[in-house]
């Protein structure tokens, strides 16, 4: 009789996708994802050779081949290649003589690429997708990613955001300490922009200004990411969604950072919009923080990116919509 080791590796994707995914809550498309991806991949490159004989060199080839055009792709890859060769070693066979796996070769296979969206700057047609994807979602996440996009602040602090922090007066929107990673009071100077996003939602009378459909706090990041990436629908050669995989809300942040310094707005400005906890003992970035409250610059800094913008939008900008509050003298 053949050594079931002896299979190929579509054989083993098989006994995977079918006996892993029965044993655990998983939902169909986290299924589906990993079937398509090790099929899309493992087949075409190890073909017919026995499972067992994949080495670690064999996935680090590959994953890093992947990488290469797509890297979010490539660690992907990696984390399904690691889940499937883990649960082969640790799972006994169907006839119950042995695990499909003594090793995997997965152990001593580092990841292909970093994190791509530590270092993930969206270009002007993605922010101008996304933006306008947002408009067709029928819920506040939309218009929560939209200010996400405008003011640069984190996801869970816009999530949170009640009518209260908000100072109509002056334009401000105050998060307190307790709500922010800094822990410290922040102010964000509002652009106009801005403030004309968030005016109908001020009238609505929630609790929340970015609530969910049962009143609450906004949850459900993930799928309310996958409907967001379902909306903008761009998809690369290979067919894939690029929205799937390709960015996260928070690389808002790094972008309106860069779009900003390329803007001409001081460094030490943009490290106080984004309100940067300091992790020195130094306390560089709370001087720099202390030396910007002042909301001149930031509110410069803040009206200068929501005309870039609108550029990028193809918008035609407001005027005197909302009259900046004038400088004290």
């Amino acid at each position: 009789m053949r050594n079931t080791r002896s299979h190929n590796i579509e054989w083993l994707i098989n006994e995977f996708i079918d006996r892993y995914f029965a044993m655990k809550k998983h939902s169909p498309r986290n299924k589906a994802e990993y079937d398509r991806a090790l099929r899309k991949y493992c087949i075409p490159a190890w073909g017919n050779r026995p499972y067992g004989d994949i080495t670690t060199d064999d996935i680090i080839a590959l994953t890093h081949a992947v990488a290469e055009n797509t890297p979010v792709m490539g660690n992907r890859l990696h984390a399904y290649l690691s889940k499937m060769f883990r649960w082969a070693r640790s799972t006994p066979m169907r006839d119950g003589k042995g695990r499909y796996l003594q090793r995997s070769p997965v152990s001593d296979a580092i990841r292909p690429a970093d994190e791509i969206s530590r270092d993930r700057v969206l270009s002007d047609g993605e922010i101008r997708d996304i933006w306008f994807a947002c408009d067709r979602l029928d819920n506040a996440y939309g218009p929560m990613v939209q200010m996400a996009i405008l003011t640069g602040q984190r996801r869970n602090e816009l999530a949170g955001m009640v009518p209260a922090e908000l100072d109509i007066k002056k334009i401000v929107w105050s998060i307190p300490p307790e709500r922010n990673k800094a822990k410290r009071t922040h102010n964000i100077p509002l652009s106009r922009m801005a403030l004309r996003s968030l005016e109908p939602r001020m009238a609505s009378g929630t609790k929340f200004i970015f609530e969910n459909e049962t009143g609450k706090m906004m949850s459900g990041w993930n799928r309310m990411k996958r409907r967001l990436d379902k909306a903008c629908g761009a998809k690369n050669a290979d067919g894939d969604l690029l929205w799937s995989e390709g960015w996260t809300l928070h690389d808002t942040r790094r972008t309106i950072a860069t779009k900003m310094r390329e803007l001409g707005v001081d460094s030490e400005v943009v490290e106080a919009l984004l309100n940067h906890k300091s992790n020195t003992a130094t306390g560089d970035v709370q001087r720099i923080y202390d030396r910007y409250e002042n909301f001149d610059e930031k509110r410069e800094a803040l009206e200068l990116w929501a005309g870039k913008l609108t550029s990028i939008l193809g918008l035609e900008p407001a005027e005197n919509v909302v009259p900046l509050p004038t400088r004290a003298g």
